[in-house]
């Protein structure tokens, strides 16, 4: 499995995924995918104004790269997950391909945002807090001291003021033999869409069941809360190769764990249309309702 460690974040209904996958070893024949050319850096450690967040991607060297540029709205789009309306291709009509950056492009009233609320991650593919929004260099076309950028609590995409705060992620378009993205520290990910979809619909799928492993401790234990990590290898084919392992946990239950990783390794996936194994390491998020 430690040949596969490259880190990638994905975020499911009441859990946050993360994911690891193999950087493509290939002939020279990038995959045609835009998301799969796109290197991200770090986040910036506090909220900047647009200009801020212009310099700072300006001056970043993440990973070692010293090109990187704030995305466009389309690029930052395809940070949206779990939001069918925003995320990139959805029916939000705000795109620099099509040229839609007027105000009203946010029309119809909700076509640019999904449900609010507490989402822990639930809509950003790299996990970023509901409480972050993203500035993109994407200046609206009917006001130019205003920019269009993405908040993660409803999966948003709205536009701001230049002398708002959001924060900056920056991107850099990677060689064309190169579909790594640096997320932090260097960390090479890939960003395989059609990966991430096949995750997400098969735990979906079987997450009642998941979610029973912690329901049944609940009865013994009302106060039972925190996070676990369940590392699984998903084959070419969509079973899970060996068994799932147990990682790093603040649930404080070993019963829990087990029977998570055993409801895991009974997952079938659809066979992956790379034709590669990829890993992924879960958190599952577990909270009591507050009355």
């Amino acid at each position: 499995m430690k040949k596969y460690l490259f880190l990638i974040l994905l975020t499911v209904v009441f859990f946050t995924a993360v994911l690891f996958a193999e950087a493509d070893k290939t002939d020279g024949k990038p995959e045609e995918n835009n998301a799969t050319h796109l290197q991200w850096s770090n986040i910036s450690q506090e909220k900047l104004d647009w200009k801020g967040a212009l310099d700072y991607c300006k001056n970043v060297s993440d990973g070692g790269f010293k090109d990187w540029r704030l995305p466009n709205i389309d690029e930052l789009r395809e940070s949206i997950v779990n939001c069918s309306k925003t995320k990139f291709g959805g029916e939000c009509k705000v795109s620099e391909k099509s040229s839609c950056l007027s105000s009203d492009c946010k029309n119809p009233n909700g076509s640019c945002n999904c449900e609010r609320m507490k989402n822990n991650g639930f809509y950003s593919v790299f996990g970023d807090p509901d409480y972050v929004g993203l500035w993109s260099s994407s200046v609206l076309s009917n006001d130019t001291n205003s920019v269009w950028g993405a908040v993660y609590y409803s999966g948003m995409i709205g536009n701001l003021g230049k002398s708002g705060k959001l924060y900056a992620r920056c991107v850099r378009t990677a060689e064309k033999a190169d579909n790594r993205v640096y997320l932090g520290g260097g960390k090479a990910i890939v960003m395989m869409p059609d990966e991430v979809a096949l995750v997400e619909d098969g735990i979906s799928r079987n997450f009642s069941k998941i979610r029973k492993c912690y329901e049944m401790e609940l009865e013994k234990n009302p106060n039972l809360a925190g996070r676990i990590d369940i590392e699984f290898v998903v084959s070419k084919t969509g079973s899970v190769i060996g068994s799932a392992m147990i990682g790093k946990s603040t649930l404080n239950s070993t019963n829990v764990a087990k029977c998570i990783a055993a409801e895991v390794e009974k997952i079938k996936f659809p066979p992956t249309k790379r034709g590669k194994a990829f890993p992924f390491v879960k958190t599952f998020v577990f909270e009591t309702k507050k009355e």
